[in-house]
């Protein structure tokens, strides 16, 4: 058999180990479903004022959108710069499709998928708001600090108080993007759309659980119980936090997953799942990332509870790819098996498996009433 024939089975046998080099569809429990009520969390629920954005210069250069850059300050000033100003890029289609408007939150430094969802949601037509990246809502210096920390109960107070002023502030900053929209564009009322990416699921999922406007969520290598994955996440940043909180607290595994996850429960997305509807949610993961694997960040056991809370949407495992190297997903090709595994499929797409992920997935869990 020729080397290139060999590598070939090795890689496909590999691929099945994983259950295939394909993506993995887990489809909505029939039946089941969340009532969404209207009212806003108390801990979200304060006064705001429209913010007062500043835009850029219209880029109309691509045929099917243009584009403008946009920037306004946060209705808080917390005295970490970075978290103190939104930014952004608006998409606007040429020949817009509908109503919806698509609201992007990227990676933690990560602009380049959130740009390419954004450029394919805009070239169907679709209204896209792309915030772009920056936001810190746990610095590393705040988790280092930990290991050195002389006075652990009071270093971890301030991390966890850092981590949900943090969280509420950018949640309030992107309803007062919302509301600015609604006050300031036409049309006025648009259907609310997120996606987010790694860090954005977690910012996106807790968004579109506040803010009653969000009407779909798709979330990408990322989860909504924030507390497990610091807990388990092989991210060496997290290692090392919950390794020094359990040590010098005299701790068991599951009572500092209690005590975190205690503290942190207004920023936790989990908390708020009630007001979530299932039929209008997408989750997609990367194998490798979920089971620890080299390129891993969000373990498996906080994806399975956030599709568990979540009341079981569709799920989406793409086996062969890691947290980074999930961006194969924007390749022209991609095999894929359906639930229930029986049936193997492979599509090679005109542009990309993205744009399979938006057109076959999420854009009929966005647009069904």
């Amino acid at each position: 058999m020729p080397k290139k024939a060999i590598f070939l089975f090795a890689v496909c046998f590999f691929a099945v180990q994983l259950q295939g080099c394909v993506a993995l569809s887990i489809k909505t429990k029939a039946g089941y479903s969340f009532v969404k009520p209207e009212n806003t969390p108390e801990f979200f629920n304060i006064p705001r004022s429209l913010p007062d954005i500043k835009f850029g210069k219209l880029n109309d250069e691509d045929k099917k959108f243009s584009t403008q850059e946009f920037s306004f300050k946060s209705w808080k000033n917390s005295g970490y710069a970075k978290n103190d100003a939104i930014t952004g890029v608006l998409y606007l289609p040429k020949k817009p499709q509908n109503n919806e408007l698509f609201i992007i939150m990227p990676g933690i430094a990560d602009d380049t998928s959130s740009t390419l969802l954004a450029e394919i949601l805009a070239g169907l037509g679709r209204r896209v708001i792309r915030i772009n990246s920056g936001f810190r809502p746990l610095p590393k210096e705040l988790l280092k600090s930990l290991s050195e920390s002389t006075n652990i109960v009071a270093d971890f107070n301030n991390m966890s108080d850092f981590l949900v002023n943090a969280m509420q502030q950018r949640i309030i900053d992107l309803m007062r993007l919302n509301d600015f929209w609604e006050t300031s564009m036409n049309p006025a009322r648009l259907k609310i759309n997120v996606i987010g990416i790694s860090q954005g699921g977690i910012i996106g999922s807790l968004f579109a659980a506040v803010d009653a406007r969000a009407e779909s969520l798709m979330i990408i290598n990322s989860s909504a119980d924030i507390a497990r994955i610091l807990m388990d996440s092989k991210m060496a940043g997290f290692k090392l936090f919950r390794n020094s909180l359990m040590e010098k607290l005299g701790l068991s595994y599951e009572e500092t997953y209690t005590l975190i996850k205690e503290k942190i429960k207004n920023i936790e997305p989990i908390t708020y799942t009630s007001r979530l509807n299932n039929r209008k949610i997408l989750m997609v993961s990367s194998g490798i990332d979920m089971i620890g694997f080299i390129d891993t960040a969000i373990p498996y056991s906080a994806t399975k509870e956030t599709w568990s809370a979540f009341g079981k949407p569709e799920w989406i495992i793409m086996p062969f790819a890691g947290h980074i190297t999930s961006a194969i997903g924007f390749l022209p090709f991609w095999i894929e098996l359906p639930n229930p595994l029986h049936s193997l499929k492979i599509f090679v797409f005109e542009n990309s498996y993205a744009v399979h992920l938006i057109k076959d997935h999420f854009l009929p869990i966005a647009l069904n009433n």
